[in-house]
């Protein structure tokens, strides 16, 4: 009897159990948990910060998405779409995520939306541009490093891009 096939379905359910635990801890209120300390008898209560009641979805994003928690700053995002669907900070942190998750697509449908509600915003085109870039779509990567060159001309970030897609790197 060969071991590989036990092995490997225990291998993919702790996989599994760690990224469910993974999102539903960041999701979900944790209980309390006492902990001792060598110094005293009295154990220390230590609880994990907990979303007020009137915190919106956008705020609650904004927070794990500075935290690098992008799976759940995700669905506070997607929660605050539906809210407000003509916020294009939100779209755009929504393309940025899917982006970072290596969901090119994903990430220039919500990008692209993001600039429709709002041209004028530099960084969006460079998001645009660099997701393109990573997509290996380099004419359309290059327009959009180009519109976010007219609107912020002199970003060392957007020109090092614009060097890495014309010397095609």
């Amino acid at each position: 009897m060969s071991w590989y096939p036990i092995i490997f379905v225990v291998a993919v359910l702790a996989i599994l159990i760690l990224v469910l635990r993974r999102y539903f801890s960041t999701i979900k209120n944790i209980e309390a948990v006492p902990v001792g300390d060598a110094d005293t008898e009295t154990p220390i209560v230590v609880k994990p910060p907990i979303p007020s009641q009137t915190e919106t979805p956008i705020e609650r994003a904004e927070k794990l998405f500075a935290e690098n928690k992008y799976f759940a700053a995700e669905k506070w995002y997607t929660d605050a779409a539906r809210e407000n669907p003509n916020d294009d900070k939100v779209w755009a942190r929504l393309g940025v995520i899917a982006v970072t998750q290596k969901r090119y697509h994903d990430g220039i449908v919500a990008i692209r939306k993001s600039i429709k509600i709002n041209p004028q915003v530099a960084s969006r085109y460079y998001n645009l541009a660099m997701a393109y870039y990573l997509n290996n779509d380099i004419e359309k990567a290059r327009a959009a490093i180009d519109r976010a060159l007219e609107l912020s001309p002199k970003r060392q970030n957007y020109l090092e891009l614009k060097r890495k897609i014309e010397d095609g790197e």
